[in-house]
């Protein structure tokens, strides 16, 4: 409901088969595919559309980890930081993993930082 505004946007982009051209190193047409199904590369409305998609999950992390933890995200990226004892910033990654995987994705543990910050 929060993102029907911009539903007609999504539909359109996404709803069809679009011709994707390549063009050879002169510049010149050398072959067109067709692009059924997912985002084309670069394409600058499916970072919008994932930036508010994840933004529920990313909020519920916040909240169960409570006002120490600071969850950072750049794009699909996600750091979080948190006190040292690190337990509250397990609460926030355990809480992120759960909420993205109700929304069908997977938490890609490797291409995030849990970060400790130690008193000395």
């Amino acid at each position: 409901p929060a993102l029907a505004p911009i539903w007609r946007l999504a539909h359109f982009e996404y709803s069809h088969a679009n011709e994707l051209r390549i063009f050879d190193s002169f510049g010149d047409l050398a072959a067109t595919i067709m692009s059924i199904t997912g985002v084309r590369q670069g394409d600058p409305i499916a970072t919008i559309l994932f930036a508010l998609g994840i933004k529920p999950s990313i909020d519920a992390a916040k909240i169960a980890a409570g006002p120490l933890v600071r969850v950072v995200a750049i794009a699909d990226d996600v750091n979080f930081i948190g006190p040292q004892d690190g337990s509250a910033v397990t609460i926030a990654a355990d809480t992120f993993r759960e909420n993205v995987a109700r929304a069908g994705l997977s938490f890609q543990g490797h291409k995030s930082k849990i970060i400790n910050f130690h008193s000395n």
